[in-house]
């Protein structure tokens, strides 16, 4: 038997381990971002199948069509094949993973063992086994989203294993095909220009060379990262990655918690407790393989850099950006393993590593049951959903407003693409279901409405159902059907507060209160409570800027848009309201609740009508005020201001806010209102809507 025979066969066990160690996750079901890839899908028919023309045309634009600078045109292939055999099924999705995992194994295992010559099949076994089992390996296995990682990695792992093999053989084919699949690294994820720093670290490792043979081998990539940079510059329009988000960490307050999370993900978040037993580990490596270890180490550091800005959390959230870091501590382990002399130090460093191996499983074992109760949760919303989507009309839609928070550093589900979840291939029918959670959280592309919960108000006097989730019920609480109630007068108690005749009354049943001073009064200020009132349950609203005439002092207090009177409605609504004015000796007369501002005119409705973003059918209302135009869906919110009495023409910036937001959409549903501006009353329309053509 040959040697590479051999150490193909020592590269197989923990390859065949990773398979069976994480062979539950094919029973696993879609999270977060895999409900976004109906994007290469058909966009009308049923049933939805794969639009091969859309899935070819990432290799020559931004991945998915968004507008971010993301190159990946090999995981929207291997995503379109995985559509296009299951159908929807995750089966496929998660199978796909889980081979990926298997072959970037095959190839550390590989990497491992061709570095050290000395036991280069325990090396192998060993190196392979840690990168099979090590916690980080769950999220980029176990989450379909996370492939992009794990099949960069694979295409990472084999180009380095390529790479050493010809610096074995000296035959040129293996440069040829590592120099593949860097390429189809490259495709994969951008974390991939990693790539010059490992065949350096993989160079200097393997064995000493004169510079000018070093710098000749690694020369010879030069072409290919010149030409990567040519198609990000000319098909994405951007030489790096998407940028950073405003105020995100940098490397040096991300890094220590990625090199715990690397080195000992099973302590507590303390680097000091991450170190001391590598270091115990280090001391036992002979002096002539130091400067092996110092590579090591700062190959592992710098491997932190592409995703410098991405942090990792405590339960390891966000740890698949990290790795392909895990074959550096894999290629340690082997070193440790292959270099050690005498009988002693070997038994020594074997137990340790066996330790290793056994906390490394039951670390990922645990980590992949957070997986699996993400798993659950999402099958009960998307349950619960469908359920209530049954007797759902664009008339009467439902619309989500608090969904799942992610739990133990698992992605659960977006915030901002709900709607995809009763949207073929994940559901049977389309059926009209649009995200409000913009208004409780802030969202990319929708903070002009955050905390703003008037587009929960006119969603719902047009008709539609408003979701919340219950996560210790495990069901949606629906809010809907509460019309604007009369205009009320409320007189004081003998407590001086001022309570509805009939019990508490829902906030969505009222948008302006209005308190009525006998005299002149300067200012006072508004609480209201819940059925109950209770002095810390009080919430405050300060009023000013009264009117007054023949002899009171009215204050008009606008709460369309005050988040935290919506929010009683889940305590049981409005029980009454107290005034404390600033003027002493002053009495309110009466308080007055409206309930909703005066209409404005919204003119010829749509009711679906198909148009066009770029010439929208759109004619703002005339009124005697400056104006936005309020857009809605799929599972954004925008604004826009308008010209009162002429037809709407939107920016650039809103259609490619549109554009991105339609992407995922079969639908293709906006629903929309006018609201005025500035005005004393603000006045808004009633919501009407249109089906968005697809720009081509």
């Amino acid at each position: 038997m040959t040697k590479s025979m051999a150490l193909a066969r020592a590269c197989l066990v923990p390859a065949l381990v990773a398979v069976l160690f994480h062979s539950p996750v094919l029973a696993g079901g879609f999270l977060s971002d895999d409900f976004l890839y109906n994007a290469f899908c058909n966009t009308s028919g049923a049933p939805a199948v794969v639009d091969w023309h859309r899935v070819f045309s990432d290799f020559t634009s931004p991945w998915l069509g968004w507008e971010g600078g993301l190159y990946r045109p090999l995981i929207t292939l291997s995503l379109a094949l995985d559509m296009a055999i299951g159908g929807g099924n995750p089966f496929w999705f998660h199978l796909t993973n889980l081979l990926a995992h298997a072959v970037a194994t095959f190839g550390c295992a590989w990497l491992c063992g061709r570095m050290f010559a000395n036991r280069a099949w325990l090396a192998a076994t060993v190196g392979g086994l840690v990168f099979a089992l090590h916690p980080i390996a769950v999220e980029p296995v176990t989450w379909i989203s996370a492939r992009t990682s794990v099949i960069e990695v694979a295409a990472r792992n084999l180009c380095l294993a390529a790479f050493i093999e010809h610096l074995v053989t000296r035959n040129r084919k293996w440069l040829l095909a590592s120099l593949v699949l860097a390429w189809l690294a490259l495709s994969a994820k951008e974390s991939a220009v990693i790539l010059p720093v490992s065949l350096l670290a993989v160079d200097l490792l393997y064995g000493p060379a004169d510079v000018r043979t070093t710098v000749r081998r690694q020369a010879c990539f030069a072409p290919m990262w010149l030409a990567y940079a040519l198609v990000r510059f000319f098909f994405v329009g951007s030489l790096l990655g998407p940028p950073g988000e405003p105020g995100a960490p940098g490397f040096f307050a991300t890094a220590p918690a990625k090199l715990v999370a690397v080195l000992a993900p099973f302590a507590s978040y303390s680097i000091a407790i991450a170190i001391v037993p590598w270091l115990g580990l280090v001391l036992g490596v002979s002096r002539r393989n130091a400067v092996k270890v110092g590579l090591l180490a700062a190959w592992l550091v710098l491997s932190f850099a592409p995703a410098a800005g991405v942090p990792v959390g405590p339960l390891l959230g966000g740890s698949r950006t990290l790795y392909g870091a895990v074959v550096v501590l894999a290629i340690f382990v082997a070193l440790l393993v292959s270099e050690s002399n005498g009988i002693w130090r070997l038994s020594a460093i074997a137990t340790s590593v066996a330790a290793l191996l056994v906390v490394l499983g039951v670390q990922s074992w645990r980590r992949r049951a957070d997986f699996f109760a993400a798993f659950q949760e999402v099958e009960q919303v998307q349950h619960g959903l469908l359920d209530l989507a049954k007797d759902a009309t664009p008339e009467h839609p439902l619309a989500i407003v608090q969904a799942p928070a992610n739990t133990g550093g698992v992605p659960t589900l977006r915030a901002d693409a709900l709607f995809t979840l009763a949207e073929q291939p994940y559901a049977d029918v389309d059926t009209p279901v649009l995200g409000l959670t913009f208004v409780g959280q802030r969202i990319h592309d929708s903070r002009s409405l955050y905390l703003d919960v008037t587009p929960l108000r006119a969603m719902m006097q047009f008709g539609a159902r408003l979701l919340y989730w219950e996560p210790n019920a495990e069901r949606f609480r629906i809010e809907s059907g509460i019309a604007p109630i009369a205009r009320t007068v409320l007189h004081a108690d003998d407590k001086g507060e001022f309570r509805f005749p009939g019990g508490a009354t829902s906030p969505y049943a009222f948008e302006v209160v209005e308190v009525v001073f006998q005299g002149k009064v300067a200012g006072a200020t508004l609480q209201w409570f819940g059925p109950h009132p209770s002095p810390a349950a009080w919430t405050t609203h300060a009023l000013d800027h009264g009117r007054f005439a023949e002899g009171r002092t009215v204050f008009r207090a606008e709460l369309a848009k005050s988040f935290t009177l919506l929010a009683h409605h889940a305590f049981g609504g409005i029980g009454g309201f107290r005034v404390t004015p600033e003027t002493d000796g002053a009495r309110v007369v009466e308080i007055r609740v409206l309930g909703r501002e005066p209409r404005l005119t919204l003119g010829a409705r749509l009711a679906g009508k198909p148009i066009s973003l770029a010439k929208p059918d759109l004619r703002a209302p005339s009124v005697g005020s400056d104006l936005k135009l309020i857009l809605l869906g799929p599972h954004a919110g925008h604004s826009q201001p308008v010209t009162q009495g002429q037809p709407v023409v939107l920016g650039r910036e809103m259609r490619r806010k549109l554009k991105g937001a339609l992407s995922f959409s079969r639908q293709r549903r906006i629903y929309y209102y006018f609201e005025t501006v500035g005005g004393d009353p603000t006045m808004r329309s009633d919501v009407d809507w249109f089906t968005a053509e697809r720009e081509r």
